[in-house]
């Protein structure tokens, strides 16, 4: 173990589940300084996160696994009780996987969540052009102020104003509690309490309904002071880190189809791919504006988040697929099949999976346009997937955790389809699939 390495989990230790896909002279040849590791959603769970790592270690050895690029998903914060201590993993990490050189130490990518985009937001730190974001908190304001014009009585977001502005996804995190974020526990993490105990009882029992507008009366008194306190205790280092996210990972490979694209929840399919990665590489909120997207590529709406951060795949009511390649009905996270039609799918038939082959969902689907040129990885949704059993696949979720106890933490080795894992990762019907809302 290299000394600038962290220090291996004092936890008890994890068994590594492992599963290649790929052809046996695809993982021979391949070089550790050209495999990519992607790993899923973290959510607050530095002990996975430790577990995980050692156990990547000793699959593709410590030098192995110094020479290979890493590239982490996002969703790093809420859900889990450690947020402090993974991203102060993660920094660590960083700096012991430096300088970057080919052959010798990987490059580290860290890419923003919308668990990630939301905490950064409530703290005054996004990932994203200052331009951008002014506007985007300037459209929010103005909606804000419309609707008290208009005498809505209480709000579901943070509606008070923030020196600096807030985006829209931070007024949400800052009301976690009530919208699937989970951030109470975030601010734990850092000794912060962020709602008060009456509000999380109201919010367990379900009370909360019976008196709204005096709910989010306590909210909006909790929201500022949470906030201050958070201002004091986050090291500078950490909202260095979220600032620093990237929005999407843009690679060449050696292997075919020599491009990789990572990012969070996927791209939109009924949108230009390449506008879409331009503009999440300039992190530019209302980037690749047009006639037809008059608030850029990314967006649907003003002031709504960044959809490929957090977007799940929908069908119009002609079909066109709208979404990101992986379509969801009632239950978010359940991913149903795609019909022979839907571009980059699969056929309505296919084969039963290969015995002991680790991705329960196969129904998902690349960008139409990257689907020959490019892989894409996404982690957000909850799952294991893939849009191939073979080794030819050009789209894969990485996300069987999804913050949640009892599920592994899992990475996925490119090119080898190589999944290590805190533990089984294999799907079970025991394992319940539970809708997310918009807190995927």
């Amino acid at each position: 173990m290299s000394t600038t390495d962290p220090p291996p989990s004092e936890e008890t230790k994890t068994t590594s589940t492992t599963y290649y896909a790929a052809a046996a002279d695809v993982v021979a040849e391949v070089r550790h300084e050209d495999m990519v590791v992607c790993v899923g959603d973290i959510h607050g769970h530095l002990n996975k996160l430790k577990a995980l790592w050692e156990n990547l270690k000793a699959e593709l050895s410590v030098e192995g696994l110094r020479k290979a690029r890493v590239v982490f998903l996002g969703d790093y914060c809420d859900r889990g009780p450690d947020t402090k201590g993974v991203l102060q993993f993660l920094i660590d990490l960083q700096n012991s996987r430096r300088p970057v050189e080919k052959g010798v130490c990987g490059e580290t990518i860290f890419l923003a969540g919308n668990h990630d985009f939301a905490f950064s937001s409530f703290l005054g730190c996004m990932p994203a052009t200052e331009q951008s974001l002014a506007i985007q908190c300037d459209l929010h304001t103005e909606a804000v102020a419309k609707a008290r014009q208009e005498g809505e009585e209480y709000s579901t977001v943070y509606d008070e104003e923030v020196s600096g502005g807030m985006h829209w996804i931070g007024r949400r995190w800052a009301y976690g509690c009530i919208q699937k974020y989970e951030s109470d526990l975030t601010c734990d993490s850092y000794g912060v309490t962020q709602f008060p105990a009456a509000l999380l009882e109201k919010v367990a029992n379900h009370t909360w309904v019976n008196d709204m507008k005096d709910f989010f009366a306590e909210l909006r008194e909790a929201a500022p002071v949470a906030r201050a306190a958070m201002l004091e205790v986050v090291p500078p280092s950490h909202l260095d880190f979220l600032r620093e996210m990237r929005l999407v990972y843009d690679g060449e490979t050696s292997w075919a189809p020599g491009r990789i694209v990572c990012l969070h929840a996927g791209l939109l399919h009924n949108r230009p791919a390449e506008a879409q990665i331009n503009a999440l590489v300039r992190r530019d909120l209302g980037g690749g504006a047009t006639e037809e997207f008059p608030h850029g590529v990314l967006l649907k709406t003003p002031g709504e988040v960044v959809l490929p951060l957090h977007a799940r795949g929908r069908k119009s009511s002609t079909g066109e697929e709208t979404g990101n390649g992986v379509t969801a009905k009632k239950n978010p996270c359940k991913i149903e099949r795609q019909s022979s039609d839907t571009p980059g799918g699969l056929p309505s038939e296919r084969p039963e999976r290969p015995i002991g082959n680790p991705f329960r969902i196969a129904d998902v689907s690349a960008h139409p346009e990257l689907r020959d040129v490019a892989v894409e990885v996404n982690g957000h949704h909850g799952v294991l997937g893939s849009d191939s059993w073979e080794d030819d696949g050009r789209k894969y979720v990485v996300d069987r955790c999804g913050g949640r106890e009892g599920r592994p933490l899992v990475a996925l080795v490119l090119p080898q389809r190589l999944l290590v894992s805190t533990s089984d990762p294999l799907p079970s019907d025991e394992i319940s699939m539970e809708p997310a809302d918009d807190g995927c």
